[in-house]
């Protein structure tokens, strides 16, 4: 959620990855080495060639519904949505999650998202919502980690320099747990 309300809305780099490759000599029988040198030099790094980056997912219509995707499929198109967001604009996005609020502690301002977690729930993403009917934080809220469900249209803004994604003309639903 920091990452999205400080503007890192970018794909991130993907670096060459090294792998340690035996060396062509002769096997070793007994690991009684003297020191741990004695070991590593029996090995040698080897680089991968560059990976290609991934491409924007294809989307079809006017409407991303999250909510009929399996937990895996729904934070990859989210991350796609937060990578690509010139591919999503104006689009009408539907979406369940956590409810979150970002406190700019500069400026006061109140940010809600829906926090969307990965199928482990190690890992949450998030939009920005901007609710289409005049509600006041906290009153007129769900608490924190409330299952919700949003339903807005895509939009990015800036905000001093950075970039920002949410859902304007949003409605927001409170989901009950079965």
């Amino acid at each position: 959620m920091d990452q999205i309300l400080s503007g890192e809305t970018t794909v991130p780099v993907i670096a060459p990855q090294t792998v340690a490759q035996p060396k062509k000599t002769e096997p070793v029988s007994s690991l009684n080495f003297d020191a741990e040198e004695k070991l590593l030099e029996n090995y040698t790094i080897e680089s991968f060639g560059p990976q290609e980056i991934p491409t924007a997912m294809q989307i079809e219509g006017d409407t991303v519904d999250l909510t009929k995707m399996s937990a895996t499929v729904c934070y990859a198109q989210v991350l796609d949505i937060l990578s690509y967001p010139d591919n999503y604009l104006g689009k009408t996005i539907t979406m369940g999650g956590l409810f979150s609020v970002y406190e700019s502690p500069t400026t006061g301002d109140v940010y809600l998202a829906c926090l969307i977690q990965d199928a482990t729930a190690c890992c949450a993403n998030g939009i920005e919502f901007i609710c289409k009917d005049a509600k006041n934080y906290p009153q007129d809220y769900p608490e924190l980690g409330t299952n919700i469900k949003v339903v807005g249209t895509f939009e990015t803004y800036m905000e001093d320099e950075y970039m920002y994604c949410r859902l304007k003309d949003a409605t927001l639903e409170i989901v009950q747990e079965n």
